[in-house]
């Protein structure tokens, strides 16, 4: 398909140098920062409105238990479909605001295996299946990065990273936020109980 994209369709898709030249989403950082803050609320409230709703409950029973949701009469092929739809369309908005925002994009861009890595590991950190665990992932991804970065350590950064990933996936595959928010839990309850 990307062959095709690229030969056939070159004048529509500007071939291997893609398009540039877009114009900024907005004049200002501050500007574009509220806008897409805005989009990840609404974006984040409407993804806990469908993991609450039936529709949530189908995607969880279809991870959970594929044969068993398709013993129970869930057409499981349909809904990865339109879990593919879904996340099709947050990644597209995603990837809109990441094209305005460098008023370039191009089919080889920065789309290599790091990012793809960056991507699982934050929603490794947050916990795997949690809407809330990805946005705290991501956090505690860039905040660490930023980090790094503060100490000169930013040749390491994939070393490091893949370290965490390895010691979140052995030790805390619920993620860091489920752990945190439970010692938190039994801490006040500690404090209350005095």
């Amino acid at each position: 398909l990307k062959v095709f994209l690229l030969g056939s369709l070159s004048e529509i898709f500007f071939g291997s140098e893609g398009i540039s030249g877009l114009p900024k989403l907005t004049k200002s950082t501050i500007s574009t920062y509220f806008i897409v803050f805005i989009s990840m609320v609404i974006s984040f409230i409407i993804l806990i409105q469908i993991s609450k709703s039936k529709l949530g409950t189908i995607f969880k029973s279809i991870r959970d238990d594929e044969t068993g949701a398709d013993a129970s009469g869930i057409n499981t092929t349909k809904y990865k479909i339109i879990a593919f739809l879904i996340s099709g369309v947050f990644a597209g908005m995603a990837g809109a605001f990441y094209a305005l925002h460098n008023t370039a994009v191009n089919p080889s861009g920065n789309y290599g295996i790091v990012i793809s890595f960056f991507a699982i590991l934050m929603a490794s950190l947050g916990g795997l299946a949690t809407i809330s665990g990805a946005a705290v992932g991501a956090f505690f991804f860039i905040f660490l990065e930023y980090i790094l970065i503060e100490l000169n350590a930013s040749i390491y950064v994939q070393l490091i990273f893949a370290l965490v990933l390895i010691l979140v996936v052995r030790f805390s595959e619920r993620g860091i936020l489920k752990p945190i928010l439970e010692n938190l839990k039994d801490l006040w309850d500690v404090l209350l109980a005095r």
